[in-house]
């Protein structure tokens, strides 16, 4: 039995307006001197030391792009990369104060630039589209391990 596709492939429609989005979103960063990249990297390793296999893992990173992206990061003072005390093969990621500061800072923008781009939706309609791409992320889409890089 087919399921029945009226419009667009959702798909296609997903990867449109993801395109558009982060367009958006990473003008708006850029005019804080910050990138879509580095501050989804930034997001991400906020919880404390984080390797940096996990934090290419987690926003689909290669191993060569996290570490230039790492590498840029640390040159700018915004996280510092140790050696594992298990393991001196692992690197651990750590967000410096002043990287804080600048992810406070642009999570604000990137607040602010969602709520532009998505102001038709409401409030409510940003709340259920929010989980409805969580669920998705996290059920079978994000089993797949097809998530790929979302910068």
């Amino acid at each position: 039995m087919s399921a029945e596709c009226s419009g667009p492939p959702i798909g296609a429609l997903l990867a449109r307006s993801s395109h558009a989005f982060n367009a958006a979103v990473g003008e708006a960063l850029a005019r804080e001197g910050m990138t879509l990249r580095a501050f989804l990297l930034l997001e991400a390793a906020a919880g404390g030391p984080r390797s940096q296999q996990s934090l290419a893992a987690d926003i689909g990173l290669d191993k060569t792009t996290m570490v230039a992206a790492v590498d840029d990061l640390v040159a700018h003072g915004l996280v510092e990369r140790r050696s594992a005390p298990a393991d001196r093969r692992v690197r651990l990621v750590t967000v410096t104060g002043d990287g804080d500061r600048v992810r406070q800072r642009c999570r604000e923008v990137v607040a602010a630039t969602e709520a532009e781009l998505l102001d038709e939706l409401g409030a409510q309609g940003r709340a259920e589209l929010r989980g409805l791409l969580l669920r998705l992320l996290h059920g079978r889409l994000g089993a797949s391990g097809r998530s790929g890089s979302c910068v």
